[in-house]
């Protein structure tokens, strides 16, 4: 884990606007204990004030080949060791296969071919770069070749990012859909939710393919004329507008069912930890935007696209290995007791979330019930 020493520097001061987001910057890389490399050393930490506190702006320079490997590589074992959880909930648990574990697989697919890009494109140079450079990169026809062929690059992994990100969303909801089929009052607000995603997503992309940089061939021409088409601004706030959003909504929702529901408090607890991970997953995407938008001509962004990426999967399959954990913590088992009396209450309806999934029946798919 880095020390303090390497996450702050004496650079410059800052504003008041920049305060939050580089301390959330520097709280997520000593939980993660992401890498940073230092400018140069300083005295630690003393006291958070604008006056006294210089924080390293990681954006300014963009990541090396190197760190750009070590994130994906270390990242990529949330993904992994949550897949396996979930592997195993399905072998061993519901012994089924379902709608949102097809999304998972999906979601995978788009997560690799998101990291090879991303490292493949760390080689190559974009059709973004500083209006002083514009003589010395078009005296060479090789870098113009080069930065030609890293920007289509680019638009291949944007569109990884946002495959990953939309399945995921849709894994969730196929989970809820499936888990909560039986409670009253929410079909309503599940499949209204249902459309919010797939019409964020589709706006997304169509103001990506057909709106913000057209010809298409401008996200890759040399010289650009479209400056949207190399800094991806326009695109940037529709997709993280629509994209937190519907994380807060599918956080809330179930978080709002839960609470509702007949469980123990200790039963609640655990049941909200892996939706309350979600919330890394939204500070992530906050992150990502900004260091976007406060460093345009750097790829620090897609430090973030590796860690948003791979939380979001890591938290989608936890959630979606429930069961796995209500028969690790022997959640549909623990005894109730009426208030003023020592013994359990007999029998159990066969709807009690006291019951076992075995003898509610193998086609039984509600997890939690609710008052």
């Amino acid at each position: 884990m880095t020390t303090l020493k390497t996450l702050f520097t004496t650079s410059s001061k800052m504003t008041k606007s920049s305060i939050l987001p580089n301390f959330l910057m520097v709280w997520a890389s000593r939980v993660i204990s992401a890498h940073y490399t230092p400018n140069s050393s300083s005295p630690s930490l003393t006291s958070f004030d604008e006056n006294t506190v210089n924080i390293a702006k990681r954006g300014i320079v963009s990541p090396t080949n190197e760190e750009l490997l070590r994130d994906s590589l270390g990242f990529a074992t949330i993904p992994v060791i949550s897949l396996v959880l979930r592997s195993i909930n399905k072998i061993f648990v519901t012994k089924a296969v379902h709608v949102d574990d097809l999304c998972m697989l999906v979601a995978m697919s788009f997560y690799i071919a998101l990291l090879i890009l991303i490292n493949v494109s760390a080689h190559y140079a974009t059709n973004l770069y500083p209006v002083e450079e514009t003589s010395r990169i078009f005296a060479d026809p090789k870098e113009v070749a080069d930065r030609i062929f890293g920007s289509k690059i680019v638009v291949g992994l944007e569109q990884s990012m946002m495959a990953v990100t939309w399945l995921v969303k849709l894994c969730i909801w196929f989970f809820l859909k499936r888990v909560c089929a039986n409670v009253r009052n929410y079909k309503i607000a599940l499949y209204a939710l249902l459309i919010y995603i797939t019409l964020g997503f589709f706006i997304v992309e169509i103001a990506y393919y057909v709106i913000l940089c057209q010809p298409f061939s401008q996200y890759w021409a040399m010289p650009v004329q479209n400056s949207e088409c190399t800094t991806y601004h326009k695109y940037s706030v529709i997709q993280m507008v629509l994209n937190i959003s519907s994380d807060l909504f599918l956080f809330f929702l179930p978080t709002w069912i839960v609470l509702r529901s007949k469980m123990l408090p200790r039963q609640r607890i655990i049941c909200l930890v892996p939706f309350s991970l979600a919330l890394i997953t939204i500070i992530f995407a906050i992150l990502n935007k900004y260091y976007n938008f406060a460093s345009p001509t750097t790829t620090t962004y897609q430090l973030w696209y590796v860690r948003e990426s791979s939380m979001a999967i890591g938290v989608a399959n936890l959630i979606c290995s429930w069961q796995l954990f209500k028969t690790v913590f022997q959640m549909a088992s623990l005894p109730s007791f009426k208030p003023g009396y020592d013994r359990p209450v007999s029998p159990l309806p066969l709807n009690s979330h006291l019951t076992t999934i075995e003898n509610r029946g193998a086609h039984y798919s509600t997890d939690t019930d609710f008052e």
